[in-house]
């Protein structure tokens, strides 16, 4: 796989909200790169009669604690220290909708 362009990083970049310099496009672009054509050769495997699964351990037996209704944390602690609050919910900045 060819490597990203500078436009491409740049988009990525965008869509994370990550403000990057021109070093860290080129290396983070680069690193990209080798990650998807990782991925690629990946999707090249032959994988006919393999069959699927739905998690790593499904096909051990694991232990796990019973699934038990318990008090949960009262919303005014759970908010306490919160640096902003609406009464008993965070208030976090806007991020949807940003130019």
């Amino acid at each position: 796989m060819a490597a990203l362009s500078e436009t491409d990083v740049r988009k990525i970049a965008l869509l994370a909200r990550l403000d990057l310099t021109p070093s860290e496009e080129q290396r983070f672009g680069a690193q990209l790169s080798a990650v998807l054509d990782h991925v690629k050769q990946m999707a090249e495997l032959k994988l006919d009669g393999v069959a699927p699964t739905t998690h790593p351990t499904a096909a051990r037996e694991t232990s796990m604690r019973a699934d038990v209704v318990q008090p949960s944390l009262p919303a005014a602690k759970a908010v306490a220290a919160a640096p902003q609050k609406s009464g008993t919910a965070f208030v976090v900045p806007r991020i949807l909708g940003e130019s």
